[in-house]
This record gives structure tokens, sequence and C-alpha cells, in this order.
């Protein structure tokens, strides 16, 4: 078991914990099959994540993670003893939460990523109900969670699950088991005024494990735990002079520039809504015909200036 955290990670974490921390674990670091990375992101003023600690181990059990966790305390508290977790965003892992809580000695407001509730919903449907229910099921789930009105949702959700009782009785009755007791989890209307900058997905941290694993490992994972370890610090010090350089100059426009025109280019049918505020894309490269898929997290009501 080893954890990372410089000294510029610990500061931006402290900042950034004040809105959100962002947790997920990956595999494929090394050649040893159990060994995994945790890690743990902000995001800043310009929706641009950062990684602020590491945990590298060949087991995410929640005991794990509270050692971690207790160690991420302890030394944010040393630097600034007002140190507190506004919220944290996982998916439904609940080694984590459980671990985060346990390190932290308190209850922290947890919810989860609207991207994995969206694919574990699905595929519940499809093995819980009739398949010719499955896109009316889906369609009026889906406005359940993404009401932001919180006596609507309660409203909606008790509709659904009574007008669902019989055509969809398993699917029912594993909402009621794994969901109805944690609304304030999954329920878009919980969200409403809780100053978590509006991240409702993991994708921030699932960009860094992309980032990770295609430029810095190659996709070639090395047996020697020290690799890992320098890689991280690399990744560590070339975000660092990222960061400097966006306090100097701002994002860079032209890039934003040609993001907005090439939007404008993807066609509607491979664009479906999996709530209020987020969208899956289906990218097709006419090149190769493979299809890569995007999620699409709306952060603000006003887009950026360009």
């Amino acid at each position: 078991m080893i954890a990372l955290q410089t000294k510029d990670q610990r500061d931006l974490m402290i900042e950034g914990a004040k809105k959100i921390l962002i947790v997920d674990d990956t595999h494929n670091i090394t050649q040893y099959e159990n060994t995994r990375l945790l890690n743990v992101l902000v995001v800043d003023e310009h929706n641009f994540g950062w990684p602020v600690a590491h945990l590298i181990s060949n087991s995410m059990t929640g005991s794990v993670i509270a050692y971690f966790a207790t160690a991420l305390k302890h030394v944010a508290k040393q630097a600034d003893s007002e140190f507190k977790i506004n919220c944290l965003i996982t998916d439904d892992d609940p080694a984590i939460i459980n671990g985060f809580e346990s390190g932290f000695a308190s209850k922290i407001r947890h919810i989860l990523c609207q991207w994995h509730l969206d694919k574990t919903l699905q595929k519940n449907i499809r093995e819980k109900s009739d398949p010719e229910m499955f896109q009316t099921i889906y369609d009026e789930i889906k406005i359940v969670i993404g009401t932001r009105n919180p006596d609507e949702f309660y409203h909606l959700y008790a509709a659904f699950l009574k007008k669902h009782e019989n055509d969809s009785k398993a699917f029912v009755e594993y909402l009621k088991s794994h969901y109805s007791h944690r609304t304030e989890k999954w329920a878009m209307s919980s969200r409403v005024g809780i100053g978590h900058g509006n991240i409702n997905t993991t994708s921030h941290v699932e960009s860094f494990h992309n980032k990770l694993k295609s430029k810095y490992l190659q996709r070639i994972p090395n047996k020697r735990m020290d690799h890992i370890i320098n890689v991280l610090l690399d990744i560590e010090k070339d975000d660092l002079g990222a960061r400097k350089r966006l306090d100097m100059l701002g994002p860079a426009q032209p890039k934003a520039h040609l993001q907005h025109d090439r939007s404008l280019e993807i066609d509607d049918k491979a664009l479906s809504n999996i709530s209020s505020s987020v969208w899956q894309i289906t990218s097709n490269n006419s090149s190769t015909e493979e299809s890569k898929v995007y999620f699409i997290e709306q952060v603000n009501q006003v887009c950026c200036a360009i």
C-alpha cells in the first residue's frame, strides 16, 4: 500500500474539496493483476480536473481506503484546520465512501455518478422487465431522476413505482431495495444548492485514467512498482506547469473555437440524453468505422466566452 500526494496537490485538495472531490480506481497499471490505483481529483474554475492524491494497493476494501483517507485528513488539517469535504462523487462502490467516512470520522455528502447510474439502471431494466417495456420504463425513470424540484421528484417517484408494480414487479422491487432508501445520492433534486460545481459524473477521473494509460504508460503495464510511482510524479510535474500556464494565459481560446465548430457537425442521432445535464454522444470515425462513446456534462448555464 503506497499513497502519494505532493504539497501542491495538498493545497489543491484543500481548495477543491470546498466544492467536490471525484474519486475512482482503475486497474492494469502494472502486470500484477490485483494491483489497483485509486485517484482523487478536484475541478478548477475552468472545469479542468487535477489529480490531488493517489493510492496504490493490491486491495481496495473500505478499511484500506480508510487508512488513506485518514492520512489525507491529517496532512490537510495540518495546513488548514478548517479543512472539510463538501461533497464526494463516486461510482456505486460502497468501499470508497465507507472508507472516506471512516477515515474522516464523519459523514460526507456523497453523490453517485449519473453515467454509472444510467448504465446500471439500463442493465437491470433489461434483466428485470419485459423487453417491450424497456424504452417506456427507461424514459420514465430518467424523468424521475432528472427533475430538479424535490416535491415533484417524490411525487414522480411514487407514481412510477405504483404504475409499474405489476408490469415490472422485479425491477420495482430492485429499485425499492437498492435505491429508495438513498435518494439523496442519485436524485438530481437533491443536488440543487449543494455547491458541488454541477459535477454529476466521474468523467474527470475517467479522463485522467485514459491519459495515464494512453499517454504515459502507452497501454503497456509495467512490472516495476517504482515505474508507476515515477509516472504519477511526472504527471504532477506536467500538471503543475499546465496550471501555471493556465493562470497566466487562461484557457486556450482557439481550441474552444475548434471544439464548438466541430460539435455542430455531430449527427443528432448520435446524441442521447442521460439526465437533465448529461448527454451521451457516439462518435464514428469514418476512416476506421470504429465508434467511441463520449459523455458531455453541462456545468454552467452560460457557455465559455469565445
